[in-house]
C-alpha cells in the first residue's frame, strides 16, 4: 500500500512537472510582457513564408496600457502565427486602455476582453471572421468600437457582446454583417445612434438602443436613441417594434424634419415653431430623429440658423 501511494505521488508530481514544463514552453516574451498561447490547427491558409504553426493566445502577464497583439513569434523551435484570441484571454485586465490586433487574427473567443475596465478603444481588422459572446461585456470605459474595416469578413455580432458598456458613444458596423445577437448592445446608455448595414437580416431581442429603467425595472429605449438604416430592412422592423426612432439613410436628407423625402419651407416652419417653443421655456415636440434632422448646422441646437439653412437648401433644390 505504501509503495502504491508513493507511486501515485510520484506520478502526480511527474504529471505536474510535465504540465509546468508545457506551460512554460508555451509562452513568449513580447516587450516587457509574457504572452501565453496554445498551438492550434485549422489555420493552414496562414502557414506561409516559413510559418510552421498557428497559435491561440490564452493570456498575458504584465500587459502594457496600449496592448499590441503580435502577429508572429519565434519560439526557438518553430515560427508561429497568432490566429486567434482564446476565451477569457484578457478578461478583467484593469490597466489596458487600447488594444491593437494584427491582420492575422481570425477569431476572438468568448469573454476575451470582458470587464477590462480601462479599455477605451477597439478596432478589429478585416481578417476577423467571428467573435464570441460577451467579448467586451462590462468594459465600462469603452468609448469607440470599430468592428471591421472595408472588406471585413465579420458576419455576426453575438449576444451580450457590448452589453453594459455604459460609456460607449460610437460603433461602426461593417458592410456584409448578417446578424446582431440578443442584447448585443443592451445597457449602452451613452450610445445615442447606430447605423445598421442593409445586409443585416436578423436583430436579436433587445439588441440595440435599450436599457433598464432603474425606477420601475422596465426595459425602455435609451432616451434620444436613433437607428439609421435602409427602409424595409431588419433595422427598420426592429426600431418600429421597440419604439425607437428610425431614419432612412437613402431617402431622408438633412433638413427633412417631417421626413416626407423633401427639404422645403414646411420643414423650416417646423424648425422655427420648435425654436420658439424652446426659447419660451416650452418642451420639445420633436422626436429624436426630428431633432437630428433639424440640426443642419450641427450645433447641437434647434434654432433659427437651422431654419435658414433649410431654406437655402430648398432654394438650391428648386433652381437645380
Amino acid at each position: 500500500m505504501k509503495h502504491r501511494l508513493t507511486a501515485l505521488i510520484t506520478a502526480a508530481a511527474t504529471a505536474a512537472l510535465s504540465a509546468a514544463i508545457t506551460a512554460e514552453a508555451l509562452s513568449v516574451k513580447t516587450g516587457g510582457s509574457t504572452l501565453t498561447y496554445e498551438v492550434v490547427s485549422g489555420y493552414d491558409d496562414l502557414l506561409t513564408d516559413g510559418i510552421t504553426g498557428a497559435a491561440e493566445i490564452t493570456g498575458m502577464s504584465d500587459p502594457p496600457e496600449a496592448l499590441v497583439i503580435p502577429a508572429y513569434a519565434e519560439t526557438g523551435q518553430e515560427s508561429l502565427v497568432f490566429a486567434a484570441v482564446g476565451e477569457k484571454a484578457f478578461m478583467g485586465l484593469t490597466n489596458v486602455t487600447s488594444v491593437s490586433f494584427p491582420d492575422t487574427i481570425v477569431s476572438i473567443g468568448d469573454s476575451a476582453f470582458a470587464g477590462c475596465l480601462a479599455l477605451e478603444r477597439v478596432t478589429l481588422p478585416a481578417s476577423v471572421t467571428n467573435i464570441g459572446v460577451k467579448v467586451f461585456v462590462s468594459c465600462s470605459q469603452l468609448k469607440y468600437a470599430d468592428l471591421g474595416a472595408e472588406g471585413s469578413k465579420l458576419k455576426a455580432i453575438p449576444e451580450n457582446c457590448f452589453s453594459s458598456c455604459t460609456n460607449l458613444t460610437e460603433v461602426r458596423m461593417p458592410e456584409g454583417l448578417v446578424g446582431i445577437g440578443k442584447e448585443a448592445f443592451y445597457g449602452c446608455t451613452s450610445l445615442r445612434s447606430v447605423t445598421v448595414p442593409s445586409t443585416v437580416q436578423f436583430i436579436g431581442e433587445n439588441a440595440i438602443g435599450l436599457r433598464t429603467n432603474r425606477v420601475n425595472n422596465m426595459i425602455e429605449p435609451v432616451p434620444g436613441f436613433i437607428i439609421f438604416g435602409k427602409k424595409g430592412t431588419a433595422a427598420e422592423s426592429y426600431a418600429k417594434g421597440k419604439g425607437i426612432d428610425f431614419i432612412d439613410t437613402e431617402a431622408t436628407p438633412a433638413g427633412d424634419v417631417n421626413m416626407d423625402g423633401f427639404v422645403d419651407s414646411s420643414d423650416a416652419s417646423l424648425v422655427l415653431s420648435e425654436y420658439a417653443d424652446l426659447a419660451t421655456g416650452g418642451k420639445s415636440s420633436f422626436t429624436a430623429a426630428q431633432r437630428f434632422l433639424a440640426d443642419v448646422d450641427k450645433s447641437g441646437e434647434t434654432d433659427s440658423s437651422d431654419a435658414s439653412q433649410i431654406l437655402i437648401i430648398y432654394a438650391e433644390n428648386a433652381t437645380a
